[in-house]
């Protein structure tokens, strides 16, 4: 499933628990997110995925669960 997909990305970035890594995810420093983090976090993902994702939507991500639905859509249009 893809929230396991990135939440394992993302874990491995931050060097975190991917149990605790939600769709509700914030990508903020609360969370301990900073914006390299998210930026690998995109790079990762388009390599894991195959898939490009442009910096203007990478732009809308506010969350785990925006990155999830941005993939389930481009995967959906191939």
């Amino acid at each position: 499933m893809t929230i396991e997909k990135v939440a394992y990305l993302l874990a491995e970035i931050l060097g975190e628990d991917e149990e605790d890594i939600t769709e509700h995810t914030e990508f903020t420093e609360e969370y301990g997110i900073e914006p390299i983090d998210v930026a690998k976090l995109i790079i990762a993902v388009e390599k894991k995925f195959g898939i490009t994702i442009h910096d203007d939507e990478a732009a809308d991500f506010q969350n785990v669960g925006d990155v999830v639905r941005h993939i389930n859509k481009v995967r959906e249009s191939y």
